[in-house]
């Protein structure tokens, strides 16, 4: 059996959404990954409710000090920074984890990855 890219996509897909509902992804950066993990898994992720919510979120956090880039910061800009992406996440979070739900609903294949 062979391991396609839109294996891999789901697998991760999965795993991401997942880590996100249980705390272990930052919610997100966790939208920014399964953003990128859209053109493997729906034709149009502008068309799909789910990824249209991670492709937003992600777009709109260009610019934001989010994952790695965050090094490059200086101390009193991430102090001010962090306080609006806090405010943002709290805003977001209940339709990131609803739209979290809908991928492992849609694309689990009982290899152990649950919601919680």
């Amino acid at each position: 059996m062979s391991f396609t890219v839109n294996d891999w996509s789901r697998s991760m897909a999965l795993e991401t959404a997942a880590g996100i509902i249980r705390g272990e992804i930052g919610l997100l950066e966790g939208c920014i990954k399964l953003a990128s993990l859209a053109n493997g898994l729906v034709d149009d992720w502008t068309n799909d409710e789910d990824f249209l919510v991670f492709g937003g979120i992600a777009d709109e956090l260009d610019g934001c000090p989010v994952g790695i880039i965050r090094e490059y910061w200086s101390s009193g800009a991430l102090q001010r920074e962090d306080k609006k992406i806090q405010e943002y996440e709290n805003k977001v979070r209940p339709i990131v984890f609803a739209a979290c739900k809908n991928i492992l609903i849609r694309y689990r294949d009982n290899n152990g990855i649950t919601i919680a």
